[in-house]
């Protein structure tokens, strides 16, 4: 029985398990492991406060890598096997989606341990941030399925980010690459200074009430996830091979 191409297209980009599984486990791993040695030398100095680390934002930044290899070292490949650039695409959509709901419930079961051991014995945070913010804005606690939505989103998006990025090199190369880099973040730095200098926030703020700030910062990382996919596919269609 022959193989819908698109699984074929998925198989491959899949065939170095280094770059789904072995690598980002070890990026979070590393990041935890530092993160509770100096939470245990915190404490052994004794202090009483309670803990708290942004170091499952690391793997996130190592997605963006994968995303962008998935075209870099692959692509040419399954030109080669003559796997339309369509299935070539959605294969890579597959690998993308199963791998964020993985991830995502890894880091959800994370932060349920997280909060069944009192913050890893230490009184740490750093999987699931149970916070109010100013205005009575709450995140939901560890064990929300929240949790698991955003972080899967979370991965989905820098995914998505990184393989635009890597079909603008292939497309463009290195000047390209490094103009849709510089005028990205260009941007970025342009839409704060305009939020500073025309009191954007309070329209901004608007955007995350109470009751709607979970499902609104899910909406909002879906959103540049979809422009992410939206750029490669523009682009994968011209790619040379």
């Amino acid at each position: 029985m022959m193989s819908s191409p698109i699984l074929v297209s998925a198989r491959v980009q899949a065939t170095n398990r280094n770059t789904f599984v072995w690598v980002p486990l070890l990026v979070l791993g590393g990041a935890t492991v530092l993160t509770l040695a100096v939470w245990w030398a915190v404490k052994a100095a004794g202090a009483e406060a309670q803990l708290f680390s942004g170091s499952v934002q690391a793997p996130f930044w190592y997605l963006l890598v994968v995303g962008a290899q998935t075209v870099a070292l692959t692509f040419p490949f399954t030109q080669a096997l003559s796997i339309s650039r369509r299935d070539f695409w959605l294969g890579a959509m597959l690998n993308f989606s199963v791998f964020s709901i993985l991830f995502g419930t890894l880091l959800w079961l994370l932060g349920i341990i997280e909060r069944a051991t009192g913050g890893w014995w230490m009184n740490g945070t750093m999987f699931a941030f149970p916070l109010k913010l100013e205005g009575g804005v709450t995140i939901p606690e560890a064990g929300s399925a929240w949790y698991l939505l955003l972080y899967a989103l979370m991965a989905m998006m820098a995914l998505s980010v990184g393989f635009a990025f890597g079909t603008v090199y292939k497309r463009f190369g290195p000047t390209g690459l490094t103009l849709a880099i510089t005028g990205t973040v260009a941007a970025l730095i342009v839409l704060f200074f305009l939020s500073v200098k025309l009191d954007w926030w309070p329209t901004l703020q608007a955007w995350f009430p109470v009751d709607r700030f979970a499902g609104n910062v899910a909406i909002i990382t879906a959103l540049v996830a979809g422009i992410g996919f939206l750029v490669s596919w523009a682009l994968i269609r011209r790619v040379p091979a």
